[in-house]
């Protein structure tokens, strides 16, 4: 994914093989991008920013800690993002 106001890649690289093309679409009611390649595969991305958080805390399995919330989300008191592990 692209963002056309910087021109630079958003996010990583969607999967597939160097030497397959691949066409993506959103699902008619925006809540997730489909992929679909010419080598037979495909993958199905959650693209709602719920979605986005929960697969966030599922990879990091943990919270910001102190330090990270200051430097990324500033002037804003810290509070957990993912409520099923413990404050950072």
């Amino acid at each position: 994914i692209w963002d056309p106001g910087i021109g630079q890649q958003f996010g990583s690289a969607f999967p597939g093989g160097a030497s397959t093309w691949g066409n993506a679409v959103y699902a008619p009611d925006g809540s997730k991008l489909i992929a679909a390649y010419s080598d037979g595969t495909g993958a199905v991305w959650p693209v709602s920013v719920d979605s986005l958080m929960a697969q966030a805390c599922d990879v990091a399995r943990r919270n910001f800690s102190q330090d990270e919330w200051e430097r990324f989300v500033p002037n804003s008191p810290y509070q957990r993002t993912c409520p099923q592990y413990p404050a950072g």
